[in-house]
């Protein structure tokens, strides 16, 4: 999958660029650890969808969601991991009725997300 690694050799550029700007301005590098690993459960979830996808039947379809995408937090409560839902089920449509128009109207396809 072309688009995959695409973004997997985007992502391995900025990773690279964090870990050398931490190395210059000798930063504890803790937070950035748990930022650098996190681009590993991207590319599982992407990386699981796009297999799912190749071996999928001709009517289902899998679709890679980064969740950042649609979950809202509050960030004065983000201590208490205080999720706006009104505003995340919003976007959770908009992401769904996005990727469904891009299934051209076959509304016999049935939709799978991978969302990470």
């Amino acid at each position: 999958n072309q688009r995959l690694s695409t973004t997997i050799k985007a992502d391995l550029g900025d990773i690279k660029d964090i870990l050398k700007t931490v190395a210059l301005m000798k930063w504890q590098a803790s937070r950035i650890k748990e930022l650098v690993s996190g681009y590993g459960e991207l590319w599982s979830a992407q990386i699981l969808s796009a297999l799912l996808q190749q071996r999928a039947s001709p009517d289902s379809h899998f679709v890679y969601i980064d969740a950042r995408r649609i979950i809202t937090v509050d960030e004065d409560a983000i201590q208490d991991g205080a999720v706006v839902w009104d505003v995340s089920q919003r976007k959770l449509q908009e992401v769904y009725a996005a990727e469904l128009s891009k299934l051209g109207g076959n509304k016999t396809t049935k939709m799978h997300f991978v969302i990470t």
